[in-house]
């Protein structure tokens, strides 16, 4: 248990997570597993709460995009089902829509390209819909 709270205490971790973490330090799969259930039952573990921590984290951040959310959940262990819904609740399209403004007005504003900035919205996995919308209503296209 001490190990367990330790390993918490340096990083929020997923249950899973904290399992391997365990089993790699030389504790076996059944003892982390009671372990884990005992702080899941006292609170100090709770997936649910890590995946907002992570969302919330990057959404404070202005450039991120829906696949940046997505790929951050899923490299932590989240299914990928889950971080696509998770992306989607946290970043539903009139979200994305004035993330995308905001991103294109500012790296305007910097001098970029504006094709250069239609193509860094679509890395940062904004829809073509809110791709094509900012673009007929920003940038000239004639």
């Amino acid at each position: 248990m001490r190990i367990a709270l330790e390993l918490l205490g340096r990083s929020e971790l997923f249950s899973h997570q904290l399992e391997e973490k365990l089993v790699r330090k030389g504790i076996d799969t059944e003892s982390a597993q009671q372990a884990i259930n005992q702080l899941v039952k006292w609170g100090y573990i709770d997936d649910a709460q890590v995946q907002e921590s992570i969302s919330d984290r990057l959404w404070r951040r202005s450039n991120t995009g829906p696949a940046d959310l997505y790929a951050a959940l899923v490299r932590r262990g989240v299914s990928e089902e889950d971080s696509e819904q998770l992306a989607e609740s946290w970043m539903p399209l009139d979200v994305q829509r004035a993330r995308a403004e905001a991103i294109l007005t500012k790296r305007l504003e910097s001098g970029d390209k504006p094709s250069a900035i239609i193509q860094y919205l679509g890395r940062k996995g904004f829809s073509v819909e809110i791709l094509e919308s900012i673009s007929d209503r920003f940038l000239d296209t004639d």
